[in-house]
C-alpha cells in the first residue's frame, strides 16, 4: 500500500473514531507498527492530527482539544503524572492548581489535614469537595464554558497577596520559547501564581511538544523546577530547561 493511500485511510479512521491507537491501525491496515507510528507523526507534525502517547487524535476546531476532548486522553497515564504531582503536596501548605486534567487527577488523590488549594478550576474544585481536611479557594470571574475555568482582573490582583508552596501548572504547548495556552484569559492568573510561588511544577504530555496553535504565553521554561511528563525528552528538548530543572517521567 502507497504512503498517500495508508494516509487517506488513517484519516479516514480518525474522522469515525477521533481516538486511533497504534496497535488497532496496523491490524486494520496490515502493517508494521513502526509504519504506522511514522505516518502517525507525519500527520501530527503537518497538522492534521494530534500525536497522543500511543496514538493519534482528531484535533478540535482550534487545534487544540478542548477539557472535555482532553479527559479522554489516557487516563491511566494522567493518573500516573498525578501521583507524580502529588509527591510536591504535603500537609499545611498553600498550593495553586491550573486548569489541567491531569491536575483535576491530582485533585483527586490529595488530602492533606491544613493544606489550602487556590484554584480558578471549576473541575479541580469539585474533585476537592471529597476533602474535608482541605480549604479549597475557588477564584471568581467569568466562566470560560469551553474550558471550564474563571478569570477577572480581581482575581489576578487577589493572587498577589499569596505566596505558594508550589504552583502546579498545566498547558497547551510547549517550545523553547516557553509554556503555552490556547486562551489569553487562561494565561494571566498560572502567570502570576508562578511570581508568587517557591517552586513551579509543569505537567505537560509529549504531545504537547508537537503542536504550534497556542498563542499566549504563560512562562519562560528557564521559570520551571520540575517537569511531568509521559516520553523521554530528546537531547534536543532537554537543553530547552535549566541543568537543575527536575524531569520525572510516568511510566
Amino acid at each position: 500500500m502507497l504512503p498517500a493511500e495508508r494516509l487517506r485511510l488513517i484519516k479516514q479512521l480518525l474522522t469515525k473514531k477521533e481516538e486511533l491507537t497504534t496497535n488497532e491501525v496496523a491490524l486494520k491496515l496490515a502493517v508494521s507498527k513502526d509504519t504506522v507510528r511514522r505516518d502517525f507523526d507525519h500527520l501530527a507534525q503537518t497538522g492534521q492530527a494530534l500525536r497522543i502517547h500511543g496514538g493519534l487524535m482528531t484535533l478540535g476546531d482550534s487545534g487544540v482539544p478542548n477539557f472535555k476532548e482532553r479527559t479522554k486522553i489516557l487516563s491511566p497515564l494522567k493518573h500516573e503524572m498525578a501521583k507524580l504531582a502529588a509527591k510536591f503536596v504535603s500537609h499545611d501548605g498553600l498550593y495553586y492548581f491550573d486548569t489541567s486534567t491531569t491536575l483535576v487527577q491530582l485533585a483527586k488523590l490529595i488530602d492533606f489535614k491544613g493544606t489550602t488549594i487556590v484554584t480558578n478550576s471549576l473541575d479541580n474544585a469539585l474533585a476537592l469537595t471529597n476533602s474535608r481536611l482541605m480549604r479549597v479557594e475557588l477564584l471568581g470571574g467569568t466562566l470560560n464554558k469551553h474550558n471550564r475555568f474563571t478569570s477577572s482582573m480581581t482575581s489576578l490582583g487577589e493572587l498577589a497577596n499569596y505566596q505558594f508552596d508550589v504552583a502546579f501548572i498545566g498547558t497547551s504547548r510547549l517550545s523553547p520559547a516557553g509554556i503555552f495556552v490556547v486562551d489569553q484569559d487562561d494565561s494571566y492568573l498560572p502567570r502570576q501564581a508562578i511570581k508568587q510561588a517557591r517552586k513551579v511544577v509543569v505537567v505537560a504530555e509529549q504531545y504537547k511538544f508537537h503542536t504550534d496553535r497556542s498563542s499566549f504565553k504563560v512562562c519562560d521554561l528557564n521559570e520551571i523546577d520540575v517537569l511531568i511528563t509521559d516520553e523521554q525528552l530528546t537531547k534536543t528538548q532537554r537543553k530547552w530547561f535549566r541543568s537543575d530543572t527536575q524531569i520525572l517521567y510516568a511510566k
